[in-house]
């Protein structure tokens, strides 16, 4: 088996290299786990978010992943938007704020971008 025909390679105890089929298969397996916790009403994730994220980019081709990500990770929306983004009122999206990640702050719920999104993926696929 050539280095191409790998679907990863491990460096060392903290380090893996994915390629290929690899880099899909496990983006949908932590997007299952992430829907997952948010069935069973458990707090997101960030790491999980984040390696979603780099996951993504990764399969879009981007080399750049170091930097872009810190910029759009944990990036805070309104109800109002979200209520836009997944086509519900903002009441609505009120009851669902603490599964997107939501929390309270100064009297006004403030989501994450990231969970919204993929809620909004998890309903209209």
């Amino acid at each position: 088996m050539t280095n191409e025909d790998q679907l990863f390679h491990l460096i060392d105890t903290n380090a893996i290299v994915l390629q290929g089929a690899a880099v899909e298969a496990v983006r949908e397996a932590v997007m299952l786990a992430q829907r997952r916790r948010r069935r069973e009403r458990l707090p997101e994730s960030r790491t999980l978010n984040s390696l979603v994220e780099v996951l993504n980019m990764s399969a879009a081709g981007q080399s750049d992943i170091g930097t872009g990500m810190e910029e759009h990770a944990g990036e805070q929306i309104s109800i109002e938007e979200a209520a836009t983004m997944l086509k519900l009122s903002a009441r609505q999206v009120r009851r669902i704020a603490p599964q997107l990640g939501g929390q309270l702050v100064g009297g006004r719920w403030l989501l994450d971008r990231l969970a919204v999104l993929e809620h909004s993926g998890d309903h209209h696929a």
